[in-house]
């Protein structure tokens, strides 16, 4: 029978790294040898594994976990707690042990071989030769530096009442455990054969990186352009983005942005199976075997927080990998620097490059995009591809628990193919957002109304936004408290910004009174908002009257009247003020389209006068401004 239980030698293996400790070690058994071991197990006691140690198992089995050859006897698993290095002096980051309660090993051999269960399939021998007590504590201060840290490495066993180590090596079955391997994680000899064919020499890592935003990004094709081809190894379910979301999220997005914006074949998507979940240091230290062992002569570190590596960051980690290097842990640590979208550049940047101010850059921190998700926001394109957003909304409207989100929906937009530019040039003219505000009476309707005709007239696109042609429709589940006023307010700019977006220019005819809810509409609608304040003294407006509104509210009729018995707060800075209580309509609508006109609002041929002669019907000049 035989069994692959190989120390290959890879140092010429395409000019890759050499694996660590120089030997690639492979525990496992294929076709008639595997069918030979499977009858043998079924007579040998059996020991069920947890998902943690078949991940384990399957590492070991593969050469990830190379030199190791099965899971540590006590002097390796001590060595390794409390030193972070094999008994030969071989640094290494985490234990590798399989754990059963004590019941369980009292009926086990001493010495000889078990099978190995997991999900009620055998999977593989193990030969025991170590059978020691293992203390969660101990484990939990010097993996975690934490004693009451909550790692299921920890608190899985504590539950499961499992306080004994079973150490030995191991021989996995391939056919028998492949159906429960990760469909994206590839094997160290499978990888390097594969980099042999393309002739490639410089493969590289990325540390525990799942990446789906534009800085991400950014590093992806930075490490492209220096090597033949990059390893991501996110690493299982514990990654970034995966914190408080589910784990199909990060695979979605990834494989979205990996597949629409990148070369395949240079991109080999390794999903370690392994939960990494460790002390930092250790971590670090395990995934950079990990990924000699595959053939990775660097492995590149992104920033892990929104201050990015510190000089003595960096100088730990080298000096951590370094110390490996007389044993043969050889790959080259390489750090990047914290990126952010800025807008003045357009580009991904870091401080290095950008000098602009920060009021001119997007976030890129993942924590803060992964809580606008909670949050139902959509996320920034400047951020995070729509492609890329979309793929994270489906996952989270369909696999989100609930109690986590802080909305009911999930809406990122989708990416227009005609920007709201390309509107403006078909129709040879700005859009934006002309909000009139002032008291009921002041003229606010008619000069719109007016202002509109004069605008198409003369070829412009225009569009009157009245607040009671909104409260017949969109708004007419609302009533009138100050808090439903406010929400009439929000609507309105939101149509106001989609219709703006669609290269109209929009004249809004709103009472508005507060200033607070006009910086709002500011906010919503962005750049190319015009406040328009429309001032006649109350005493005007009252004598005007056009709806009866201001008798009935001194009647006392209409409760919180602005003017009468709610203030209306004028604007302090508006763009344009109409004095209507000396001025016709007529030199209104003039003063608005000089100002329009003066800013390049308007269109070359339509820059001119008002053209009321033109209109189909006569215009009674004495109209009085409702």
């Amino acid at each position: 029978m035989f069994v692959n239980n190989s120390h290959s030698d890879t140092s010429t293996n395409g000019g890759l790294l050499d694996p660590y400790g120089g030997e690639l070690v492979q525990r496992y058994a294929a076709d008639a040898a595997a069918q030979q071991l499977l009858q043998r197990l079924t007579k040998l006691p059996r020991v069920n594994i947890s998902e943690r140690e078949f991940l384990d198992l399957e590492l070991l089995g593969s050469g990830g976990y190379s030199p190791l050859e099965g899971f540590m006897d006590r002097s390796t698993y001590l060595s390794v707690r409390d030193h972070s290095c094999l008994p030969t002096g071989m640094p290494w980051g985490w234990p590798v042990t399989l754990a059963v309660t004590e019941e369980q090993s009292d009926r086990l051999p001493v010495e000889g071989e078990v099978g190995l269960y997991y999900r009620d399939l055998p999977v593989a021998v193990l030969e025991i030769n170590d059978c020691y007590q293992w203390d969660a504590r101990d484990e939990a201060i010097a993996v975690f530096e934490n004693e009451n840290t909550d790692a299921p490495a920890i608190t899985e066993r504590v539950r499961d009442g499992k306080t004994r180590l079973l150490g030995g090596p191991v021989t996995l079955i391939v056919e028998a455990a492949e159906s429960s391997w990760n469909e994206d994680h590839l094997w160290p000899n499978v990888t390097r054969s594969f980099c042999e064919q393309q002739n490639w020499k410089r493969l590289s890592a990325i540390y525990g990186m799942q990446p789906w935003h534009r800085g991400h990004e950014h590093i992806l094709r930075h490490v492209l352009d220096t090597s033949d081809a990059l390893m991501l190894q996110p690493p299982g379910k514990e990654t970034a983005l995966t914190i408080g979301l589910p784990e199909s999220a990060g695979i979605e997005a990834e494989q979205a942005l990996v597949r629409n914006f990148f070369p395949r074949t240079r991109v080999m998507n390794n999903r370690l199976s392994r939960h990494i979940s460790c002390e930092r240091s250790r971590a670090i230290l395990q995934q950079a075997i990990i990924s000699q062992n595959y053939g990775c002569g660097r492995i590149y570190f992104v920033p892990p927080s929104t201050a990015g590596w510190s000089p003595a960051d960096e100088h730990t980690v080298r000096a951590l990998l370094g110390h490996g290097a007389e044993y043969g842990l050889r790959i080259v640590p390489e750090f990047f620097e914290l990126t952010y979208f800025c807008e003045a550049c357009d580009s991904i940047v870091t401080h290095r490059s950008c000098p602009h101010e920060a009021a001119h850059h997007v976030s890129l921190n993942e924590a803060d995009l992964i809580e606008m998700v909670l949050r139902g926001e959509a996320l920034p394109p400047q951020a995070v591809r729509p492609e890329i957003a979309r793929a994270i909304s489906r996952t989270v409207s369909h696999h989100s628990d609930p109690a986590r989100l802080q909305r009911g929906r999930h809406l990122f937009p989708h990416a227009p193919e005609i920007s709201r530019s390309t509107r403006e040039l078909v129709a040879g003219h700005q859009s934006a957002v002309l909000w009139m505000t002032g008291l009921s009476g002041s003229g606010k309707s008619t000069i719109a109304h007016r202002l509109e005709r004069e605008l198409l007239l003369s070829g412009h696109r225009v569009f009157v936004l009245d607040g009671d042609t909104l409260r017949t429709g969109l708004c007419a589940d609302l009533g009138f408290s100050r808090e439903a006023r406010q929400e009439n307010l929000r609507r309105a700019g939101e149509v106001a910004k989609v219709l703006r977006e669609a290269g109209l220019i929009v004249i809004a005819s709103f009472i508005s009174p507060f200033r607070a809810e006009r910086e709002t509409l500011v906010e919503i609608v962005g750049d190319g908002f015009l406040e328009v304040f429309v001032d006649a003294s109350i005493e005007t407006c009252e004598s005007r009257d056009p709806k009866g509104l201001y008798k009935r509210a001194r009647a006392g009729v209409i409760p919180e009247f602005t003017g009468v018995s709610s203030p209306y707060e004028p604007p302090e800075n508006p763009a344009i003020h109409l004095r209507t209580d000396n001025s016709s309509v007529e030199e209104c609508v003039r003063r608005v389209m000089e100002s329009m006109s003066n800013i390049g609002l308007l269109r070359a041929t339509g820059s001119g006068l008002p053209r009321s002669a033109q209109l189909p019907v006569p215009i009674n000049r004495n109209q009085r401004m409702q």
